[in-house]
Protein backbone atom coordinates (compact mmCIF):
# COMPACT_ATOMS: atom_id res chain seq x y z
CA UNK A 1 0.00 0.00 0.00
CA UNK A 2 2.80 2.41 0.84
CA UNK A 3 4.42 1.71 -2.54
CA UNK A 4 1.19 2.63 -4.31
CA UNK A 5 0.89 5.85 -2.30
CA UNK A 6 4.51 6.76 -3.07
CA UNK A 7 3.93 6.12 -6.77
CA UNK A 8 0.93 8.48 -6.71
CA UNK A 9 2.96 11.20 -5.00
CA UNK A 10 5.71 10.80 -7.59
CA UNK A 11 3.15 11.27 -10.37
CA UNK A 12 1.87 14.41 -8.68
CA UNK A 13 5.41 15.77 -8.47
CA UNK A 14 5.38 15.98 -12.28
CA UNK A 15 3.78 19.40 -11.75
CA UNK A 16 7.20 20.64 -10.60
CA UNK A 17 9.96 21.54 -13.08
CA UNK A 18 12.43 18.74 -13.81
CA UNK A 19 15.40 20.45 -12.15
CA UNK A 20 13.34 21.00 -8.98
CA UNK A 21 12.27 17.35 -8.90
CA UNK A 22 15.83 16.15 -9.42
CA UNK A 23 17.04 18.17 -6.44
CA UNK A 24 14.16 17.77 -3.99
CA UNK A 25 11.94 14.86 -5.02
CA UNK A 26 13.22 12.38 -2.43
CA UNK A 27 12.91 14.89 0.40
CA UNK A 28 9.41 15.89 -0.71
CA UNK A 29 8.30 12.25 -0.98
CA UNK A 30 9.69 11.56 2.49
CA UNK A 31 7.74 14.48 3.98
CA UNK A 32 4.53 13.52 2.17
CA UNK A 33 4.85 9.85 3.20
CA UNK A 34 5.55 10.81 6.81
CA UNK A 35 2.43 12.97 6.89
CA UNK A 36 0.17 10.34 5.32
CA UNK A 37 -2.20 8.36 7.51
CA UNK A 38 -1.26 4.68 7.99
CA UNK A 39 -2.97 2.35 5.50
CA UNK A 40 -3.68 5.08 2.98
CA UNK A 41 -3.45 3.97 -0.67
CA UNK A 42 -4.19 7.32 -2.33
CA UNK A 43 -3.07 10.84 -1.45
CA UNK A 44 -5.58 12.98 0.42
CA UNK A 45 -7.28 15.54 -1.84
CA UNK A 46 -5.76 18.47 0.08
CA UNK A 47 -2.27 16.93 -0.20
CA UNK A 48 -2.66 16.33 -3.93
CA UNK A 49 -3.96 19.87 -4.39
CA UNK A 50 -1.05 21.35 -2.43
CA UNK A 51 1.55 19.38 -4.40
CA UNK A 52 0.11 20.36 -7.79
CA UNK A 53 -0.49 23.99 -6.73
CA UNK A 54 3.10 24.29 -5.47
CA UNK A 55 4.52 22.87 -8.71
CA UNK A 56 2.43 25.14 -10.90
CA UNK A 57 3.33 28.16 -8.75
CA UNK A 58 7.04 27.48 -9.25
CA UNK A 59 6.54 27.05 -13.00
CA UNK A 60 4.58 30.31 -13.18
CA UNK A 61 7.21 32.20 -11.17
CA UNK A 62 9.89 30.99 -13.56
CA UNK A 63 7.79 32.03 -16.54
CA UNK A 64 7.58 35.64 -15.36
CA UNK A 65 10.94 36.15 -13.67
CA UNK A 66 13.30 38.96 -14.69
CA UNK A 67 15.05 36.95 -17.40
CA UNK A 68 11.86 36.05 -19.22
CA UNK A 69 10.21 39.48 -19.08
CA UNK A 70 12.01 40.58 -22.22
CA UNK A 71 10.72 37.50 -24.05
CA UNK A 72 7.15 38.19 -22.91
CA UNK A 73 7.47 41.82 -24.01
CA UNK A 74 8.81 40.73 -27.39
CA UNK A 75 5.94 38.24 -27.76
CA UNK A 76 3.41 40.96 -26.92
CA UNK A 77 5.03 43.25 -29.49
CA UNK A 78 4.79 40.59 -32.17
CA UNK A 79 1.15 39.85 -31.27
CA UNK A 80 0.38 43.58 -31.38
CA UNK A 81 1.68 43.62 -34.94
CA UNK A 82 0.37 40.31 -36.23
CA UNK A 83 -3.16 40.54 -34.80
CA UNK A 84 -4.23 43.76 -36.55
CA UNK A 85 -2.30 42.75 -39.65
CA UNK A 86 -4.25 39.48 -39.90
CA UNK A 87 -7.57 41.28 -39.43
CA UNK A 88 -6.60 43.87 -42.05
CA UNK A 89 -5.53 41.19 -44.53
CA UNK A 90 -8.69 39.12 -44.02
CA UNK A 91 -10.95 42.13 -44.42
CA UNK A 92 -9.11 43.37 -47.50
CA UNK A 93 -9.49 39.91 -49.02
CA UNK A 94 -13.24 40.20 -48.47
CA UNK A 95 -13.14 43.69 -50.01
CA UNK A 96 -11.48 42.22 -53.10
CA UNK A 97 -14.13 39.49 -53.33
CA UNK A 98 -17.01 41.98 -53.08
CA UNK A 99 -15.35 44.39 -55.50
CA UNK A 100 -14.76 41.54 -57.96
CA UNK A 101 -18.42 40.61 -57.80
CA UNK A 102 -19.48 44.24 -58.18
CA UNK A 103 -17.61 44.88 -61.42
CA UNK A 104 -18.70 41.67 -63.20
CA UNK A 105 -21.93 41.87 -65.15
CA UNK A 106 -24.59 42.13 -63.99
CA UNK A 107 -23.31 45.03 -61.89
CA UNK A 108 -24.80 44.97 -58.39
CA UNK A 109 -24.59 48.29 -56.56
CA UNK A 110 -25.00 46.59 -53.18
CA UNK A 111 -21.83 44.56 -53.65
CA UNK A 112 -19.79 47.68 -54.37
CA UNK A 113 -21.27 49.41 -51.33
CA UNK A 114 -20.33 46.42 -49.16
CA UNK A 115 -16.79 46.49 -50.53
CA UNK A 116 -16.47 50.17 -49.62
CA UNK A 117 -17.91 49.55 -46.15
CA UNK A 118 -15.52 46.67 -45.50
CA UNK A 119 -12.58 48.77 -46.69
CA UNK A 120 -13.61 51.47 -44.20
CA UNK A 121 -13.77 48.87 -41.41
CA UNK A 122 -10.40 47.42 -42.43
CA UNK A 123 -8.49 50.70 -42.46
CA UNK A 124 -8.17 51.09 -38.66
CA UNK A 125 -6.62 47.62 -38.42
CA UNK A 126 -4.14 48.54 -41.13
CA UNK A 127 -3.38 51.81 -39.39
CA UNK A 128 -2.77 50.07 -36.05
CA UNK A 129 -0.45 47.54 -37.71
CA UNK A 130 1.43 50.35 -39.45
CA UNK A 131 1.81 52.37 -36.25
CA UNK A 132 3.04 49.31 -34.34
CA UNK A 133 5.54 48.58 -37.10
CA UNK A 134 6.78 52.18 -37.20
CA UNK A 135 7.16 52.27 -33.42
CA UNK A 136 9.18 49.06 -33.51
CA UNK A 137 11.52 50.31 -36.23
CA UNK A 138 11.88 53.67 -34.50
CA UNK A 139 12.62 51.95 -31.19
CA UNK A 140 15.22 49.76 -32.88
CA UNK A 141 16.85 52.83 -34.43
CA UNK A 142 16.93 54.66 -31.09
CA UNK A 143 18.27 51.53 -29.35
CA UNK A 144 21.03 51.28 -31.99
CA UNK A 145 21.99 54.92 -31.56
CA UNK A 146 22.13 54.56 -27.78
CA UNK A 147 24.36 51.49 -28.11
CA UNK A 148 26.64 53.33 -30.54
CA UNK A 149 26.86 56.30 -28.17
CA UNK A 150 27.72 53.93 -25.31
CA UNK A 151 30.54 52.42 -27.34
CA UNK A 152 31.94 55.88 -28.16
CA UNK A 153 31.90 56.87 -24.48
CA UNK A 154 33.76 53.70 -23.46
CA UNK A 155 36.57 54.16 -25.99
Amino acid sequence: MRVELERCYRRLLAAYPKEHRERLAEEMIAVLMAGAEPGRRWPACCDAYDVVRGGLAIRLRRAVDQGSRRHWRDAADVAALIGPLLFFTAMMFRVAVYAGRAVRPPVVAGELLQAVELAAYALPYGLVALLVWLRRTRAATVRGRVQEAGKEVRT
